[in-house]
């Protein structure tokens, strides 16, 4: 087992970035809730004094992938593999290397946050821009042999969500059967898939939990880069030949296991990933949060309307300007503001506005699959943010 704690404390920006440093001092901090067994003993490690305040929860967006909700998913897979029929998912990592700024950019934005501070962290982030850069040409030219090899099946690219999509669509341009597509949740569009390929990228422990067949595509390693556990639980190709073998294996007998011990991998999944099982990791999240003793506020005045304050009012007011200069043709943008404007789309692409009425609906759903939430109620306070109640 591979575990790069050097990584982890001097790179990740975790412990780098100065929010993030007056939060693990835990100044104003009452309960700090973790994924897993090793995050909790990688954050003790870092600041020993304050193991008190550690909550082991695991994370609510795991529990979607429970067996337990997936019928949460079930009308959006069909309605998937209705329009596509089978595919193979690409679910893409490279938001490094296809971003929508270059990389000196992204520097000097990491030293502004203070996440780089020195001439090793520079390098170390260089590094490892060069490494993901040869692996996102590797994953453009394995594109069009999955093309040629699996004619029966679409082969779907989905890009990161902070990527752009521009390389992937040249590189699908003249192949039949593939399509590029970032579109909902990625959890639906992995449980149509009859297989995933990723590097390095959290879909794969997503995709090993759903029971979908996972293959990590490596044609460089590097234990300074490459993400443990995502690989852990893939069947590991080392160039596209040994890949199609394995894909052509588990598409004709339609088995997710390859070799790997499942006993083994649950008890690293568990090391890692608390809430598998038994409570939800929301409720485990809930009930830390309840032994808190926090003074009673309004959170929204009116008829159940967010009240317009001031911080509210300049908020509307940015997203006015910022519509303003996103409508300017790019030709014409001015040069000075091209990289802003840019991490604005991207932004919007990320964090696209949220229907009040969708989350109604998912609470109905929800509350149908668990038979639970009969009675709670949803309200807007300001853009993608509500409040939730239970009026039991």
């Amino acid at each position: 087992m591979v575990e790069n704690k050097v990584k982890l404390e001097k790179y990740f920006g975790y412990f780098r970035c100065p929010v993030c440093d007056k939060k693990l001092q835990f100044k104003n901090q009452k309960v700090l809730n973790c994924v897993g067994k090793k995050q909790a003993n990688n954050v003790i490690d870092k600041f020993p004094q304050f193991a008190d305040k550690i909550v082991i929860t695991g994370n609510p967006r795991v529990d979607l992938w429970r067996h337990e909700l997936r019928e949460y998913f079930q009308d959006k897979v069909a309605e998937i593999r209705a329009a596509y029929g089978p595919y193979i998912l690409i679910a893409s990592n490279f938001a490094s290397v296809n971003y929508f700024h270059k990389l000196d950019f992204v520097l000097n934005q990491r030293k502004r946050e203070g996440m780089v501070r020195s001439f090793e962290d520079e390098e170390y982030l260089r590094r490892r821009y060069n490494y993901k850069l040869k692996l996102f040409k590797k994953f453009l030219e394995l594109i069009a042999v999955l093309n040629k090899t699996f004619p029966k099946h679409k082969i779907i690219i989905r890009p990161h969500p902070a990527e752009k999509h521009d390389l992937w669509e040249k590189t699908a341009e003249g192949l039949s059967n593939v399509e590029v597509i970032y579109e909902d949740s990625v959890t639906p569009w992995i449980l149509g898939a009859d297989a995933l390929i990723h590097d390095s990228c959290t879909t794969g422990i997503e995709a090993y939990l759903l029971d979908v067949p996972v293959f990590s595509y490596r044609p460089y390693t590097s234990q300074e880069f490459d993400s443990y556990l995502p690989l852990a639980v893939s069947h590991k190709a080392f160039d596209a030949d040994s890949l199609v073998k394995s894909l052509k294996e588990v598409l004709r007998k339609k088995n997710s296991n390859l070799s790997e011990d499942s006993k083994d991998l649950s008890t690293i999944l568990t090391e890692h990933i608390a809430a598998l099982d038994g409570i939800f990791a929301d409720e485990r999240i809930i009930n830390s949060l309840a032994k808190i003793d926090i003074k009673k506020q309004t959170l929204y005045g009116g008829k159940g309307e967010a009240s317009l304050t001031k911080p509210k009012v300049k908020r509307f007011i940015k997203e006015i300007i910022k519509g303003v200069f996103l409508s300017i043709p790019e030709s014409i943008r001015p040069f000075f503001l091209r990289e802003r404007l840019n991490a604005w789309k991207n932004q919007r692409k990320k964090f696209p506005p949220t229907d009040i009425n969708e989350i109604r609906k998912d609470i109905d759903k929800f509350s149908a699959i668990l038979n639970r939430f009969k009675k709670v109620q949803v309200h807007p306070i300001c853009k993608n943010c509500f409040y939730i109640i239970n009026n039991a």
